[in-house]
């Protein structure tokens, strides 16, 4: 909860500048924070970040909240997607630099020269999963980052005139927390996506298992591998008493009449199976589903509140 309340508090300094109205466009007559999400509208993880801020923004009549959602699973490898909605960003806030840049997801770096370049030296917040970086091909390829090539975000700082808000997801911690509540662990299974996030995740999962756990079988079950109705039937036939489960998320891309979207609410039918699934973070978490929890920031029970606390400080 401590480190929560002091990046926000570290937030809520970037915004305590008197704003100076300069805009002759009525959209953006206010100051404005402008929100970079990495992911999808749905995701649950920024969701709740944006309602927060947008709640926060709101009790202030001179700050304004935008929001641009990059949706980086439909983002190909060759970044003609990516370069549309840089094109598509700048022609509508280019002349305009907001007072302050809210980066959610670790694959928002990808715009960090542009911001740089059209903006100036413009103060960023990077709520981010890792806490580090690297090129910019392993977001777009969505692919895990060597360690010969990977950056301390710190060293972001002074360059891109940026703040870390880190979210650590405890890989370690709550594959051990699954093994204390499965001592007859006989069996791993991390169910995850195609996002640069949970590519690395899973990356993680299966090197904490070889190394510490070598008598237990791993698997990997994604999209990718399986259809989301045979995960269910496999979720159903696992023995709970031998198998550890740790669920991250199931987004996958869908295709009709030549347009693709995605899917991001498959966690509802997966939280029926009676198998205890540990999670990543606490969404679809309910008392009576499969989801039993995990090893995760205490203060994101308490997320609603946090712009609250922050003014007591």
């Amino acid at each position: 909860m401590v480190v929560i309340k002091r990046c926000f508090f570290l937030f809520l300094c970037l915004l305590s500048v008197n704003l100076v109205v300069a805009q002759n466009d009525t959209t953006y007559q206010k100051g404005y924070i402008l929100v970079i999400n990495a992911y999808t509208e749905a995701t649950s993880w920024s969701s709740r970040m944006i309602s927060t801020i947008t709640r926060f923004v709101a009790e202030d009549p001179q700050l304004a909240v935008y929001t641009e959602h990059m949706n980086m699973m439909l983002i190909d490898d060759d970044a003609a997607d990516l370069e549309e909605f840089k094109s598509a960003l700048f022609e509508r806030y280019g002349a305009y630099p907001p007072r302050l840049l809210l980066l959610l997801g670790d694959p928002a770096l990808l715009l960090k020269e542009d911001f740089k370049r059209v903006w100036g030296d413009i103060p960023m917040v990077l709520c981010a999963e890792k806490d580090y970086t690297g090129p910019d091909e392993y977001y777009l390829h969505k692919e895990v980052i060597p360690q010969a090539e990977r950056i301390p975000m710190t060293e972001l700082a002074d360059p891109y005139n940026l703040v870390l808000l880190y979210s650590d997801l405890y890989i370690r911690k709550n594959v051990e927390l699954i093994s204390q509540m499965t001592p007859d662990m006989k069996k791993f299974i991390f169910i995850g996506d195609e996002r640069f996030i949970n590519v690395t995740n899973e990356a993680e999962v299966r090197e904490i298992i070889r190394k510490k756990y070598p008598h237990v079988e791993y698997e990997y079950l994604s999209p990718q591998i399986l259809p989301i109705n045979l995960l269910i039937d496999s979720l159903y036939r696992v023995d709970a008493k031998t198998t550890g489960i740790l669920f991250s998320s199931w987004y996958y891309k869908r295709t009709f009449a030549g347009n693709t979207s995605l899917v991001t609410n498959a966690y509802k039918v997966i939280t029926t199976v009676s198998a205890p699934l540990f999670v990543l973070n606490t969404v679809g978490v309910t008392t009576d589903g499969g989801m039993v929890g995990g090893y995760v920031h205490s203060a994101f029970y308490h997320y609603d509140d946090c712009p609250t606390d922050v003014l007591h400080l």
